[in-house]
């Protein structure tokens, strides 16, 4: 039988696996061949390369946390510093992608959280593709 540690690292991998997935195929797949050869099948750079970032896609590096509840389990909160860090990473940077922070709570729907400065400008072409 699995401890419930190992539960939660198995439903932690699947979410991060799910989420790529859905970057994918939202996003599309990163242009850069350096990236592409990072990748898994699935979307997923954080098994290899160490860094807090779990999956890649045209404009964003994403990073995954699960959690069973937002009450229940803190495990799912980035700290102020982890944000500055994975912000200053020269991968974002150097490959000039947005951030997307992807938060995955059990039967709930995925949440993505992005910069506001990134929001703005979402909202701008929103309005500017519907002609108001």
């Amino acid at each position: 039988m699995k401890s419930k540690k190992s539960k939660i690292k198995t439903n932690a991998k699947r979410a991060e696996r799910e989420a790529a997935r859905n970057l994918l195929k939202i996003d599309g797949k990163p242009k850069e061949q350096s990236l592409l050869s990072l990748m898994s099948s699935t979307g997923r750079i954080g098994h290899l390369t160490g860094i807090q970032l779990d999956c890649v896609s045209k404009n964003y590096f994403g990073e995954t946390k699960s959690s069973l509840s937002l009450a229940e389990n803190p495990g799912h909160r980035i700290t102020q510093e982890e944000l500055l860090k994975l912000q200053k990473n020269p991968m974002l940077k150097e490959f000039k992608k947005n951030w997307l922070y992807i938060l995955k709570i059990v039967r709930c729907e995925e949440m993505h959280g992005i910069s506001m400065k990134r929001h703005a400008e979402l909202l701008e072409y929103e309005r500017k593709m519907k002609g108001e």
